[in-house]
């Protein structure tokens, strides 16, 4: 079985054996699946580095219930894959949102006429990051060893966002009126 098809395997477990239908995912507007995706995605690179393998506790920031937190610690590749199968389930809700109308000869529903339920590039566009999100972004690029290049780059990303921070918190913004 391939990688592609063991990340499809999860994918319809988790749809068939969870209940995580379509219509449950498309309540999960704000990248949670994603997110989801993510955590797995960094368990498995604390895992495998040599720094040691994460802890056992739901991760802070974690979205749902401790129930739904469940790692392999002892297989960072199964987490690998259940990321996989988040993302997908992610893209595929973006992907449902994003699909044309079936209704004949191009007519558009009210809902996709009033852009109703369909994301923008206001919606999707990610919020700040943080300067915990930088760093965890460099630890994991230098786990799993990106090209120094690269891991530079983020050190930057996270560099400038500390500036900004500080700057912001240094000097408020005016007030509208530029008064």
């Amino acid at each position: 079985m391939s990688v592609i098809d063991e990340i499809a395997a999860e994918r319809r477990r988790q749809i068939e054996v969870e209940g995580w239908t379509s219509e449950h995912d498309d309540t999960h507007d704000s990248g949670e699946l994603a997110g989801a995706g993510g955590y797995y995605a960094l368990n498995a690179a604390l895992n495998l580095s040599p720094y040691g393998p994460s802890a056992d506790d739901v991760p802070e920031g974690w979205q749902w219930g401790e129930e739904w937190w469940k790692p392999n610690h002892d297989n960072p590749r199964r987490d690998l894959i259940k990321a996989a199968a988040l993302i997908v389930a992610e893209i595929e809700r973006l992907d449902r949102f994003a699909a044309p109308s079936p209704l004949p000869s191009g007519e558009r529903s009210t809902q996709q006429a009033s852009g109703e339920g369909v994301p923008n590039a206001e919606s999707l566009t990610p919020p700040p990051l943080s300067v915990v999100d930088a760093l965890v972004l460099v630890s994991i690029a230098d786990t799993v060893g990106l090209p120094a290049r690269l891991l530079s780059l983020a050190d930057e990303v996270v560099c400038r966002r500390k500036r900004e921070i500080v700057a912001e918190r240094l000097d408020p913004q005016p007030p509208a009126n530029g008064r």
